[in-house]
C-alpha cells in the first residue's frame, strides 16, 4: 500500500487548496505547492519548462485555460439562435407555399 500523499485543488487564478504533509494549507501558499508538486513529477526538463512558460503566458496575459471555463466565449455555438433562423425559414416557405399566386 502507498503512503497517502496528500490532496490538492485549484480554486482559481492563484488560489488553491492543499493537504499536504499533514498540513492545511490554502491561497497563494496552496496553489505555488500545486504548482511546485505537478511540475516535478513531470518526466522530462523540457517538458517541465514548457509547461512553466504556458502557465506563465496565461497567468501574464488573464488568457482563459481551456480547463476552466467561467462563460460564453464568442466563437460559441448559440443553439437557439440557429433553431429561431432555422424555424423563420420554415415558417416562411410554408407561407409562400400557401399563399395563391
Amino acid at each position: 500500500m502507498r503512503p497517502d500523499k496528500g490532496s490538492l485543488a485549484v480554486i482559481g487564478r492563484a488560489a488553491a487548496v492543499a493537504d499536504v504533509f499533514g498540513l492545511h494549507i490554502s491561497g497563494l501558499a496552496a496553489w505555488l505547492v500545486w504548482a511546485f508538486i505537478h511540475l516535478t513529477y513531470m518526466v522530462t526538463f523540457q517538458n517541465r519548462v514548457l509547461v512553466f512558460i504556458q502557465w506563465a503566458i496565461q497567468d501574464l496575459t488573464f488568457n482563459r485555460g481551456a480547463r476552466l471555463i467561467t462563460g460564453a466565449a464568442p466563437t460559441d455555438f448559440n443553439f437557439n439562435k440557429e433553431l429561431a433562423s432555422q424555424m423563420s425559414r420554415t415558417e416562411i416557405k410554408a407561407a409562400e407555399v400557401a399563399v395563391p399566386r
